[in-house]
């Protein structure tokens, strides 16, 4: 490589950023009421053609699941799917119900937007996320909703249900 394709090379991964930074604030705190969306899972979903994943939580998966899921909940695959399915018609009935507040975060490895995601009704509003951890349709991710995630736990609620 000649040292003006470096250059090139340099100038595009130093710019790259950009987009997604200038993105990131132009959509960040949006309020969207009766969004147009498709829910892929518990966790994740679009909202006009923008991929987001719920910040601070990871849902069960809807095919197989994870290592880790099936070493601290369950390994009991039956149960888990149920709760998976569960997560995502919960998230589909919350985003069809009123408005919805995004707080983005960052950008993940595959393009999704991490985002706090909250659900507003009557000028209330509440963090799904959260809320979803508290009735054992999703797992805490790293510590953000860890005493939600062992108060659920403790009283075997939703995924903490499932018995090996």
């Amino acid at each position: 490589m000649d040292m003006k394709t470096g250059w090139y090379i340099t100038i595009v991964f130093l710019l790259l950023p950009i987009p997604i930074i200038y993105f990131l604030s132009k959509v960040n705190n949006e309020v969207v009421c009766n969004p147009d969306f498709r829910v892929l899972d518990g966790d994740t979903f679009y909202i006009s053609n923008v991929k987001y994943r719920i910040f601070g939580i990871d849902a069960l998966e809807l095919n197989e699941q994870k290592d880790y899921v099936l070493k601290k909940v369950s390994n009991n695959t039956t149960c888990l799917k149920f709760y998976a399915e569960l997560a995502k018609k919960f998230l589909e009935e919350e985003l069809s119900k009123g408005c919805v507040k995004i707080e983005n975060k960052m950008v993940d490895k595959y393009n999704r937007i991490l985002a706090k995601v909250y659900i507003c009704n009557n000028n209330t509003c509440y963090d799904i996320g959260k809320y979803m951890v508290e009735q054992g349709l999703a797992l805490s991710f790293l510590e953000y909703y860890k005493e939600e995630e062992e108060l659920a736990r403790s009283n075997n609620i939703g995924l903490w249900s499932c018995k090996s």
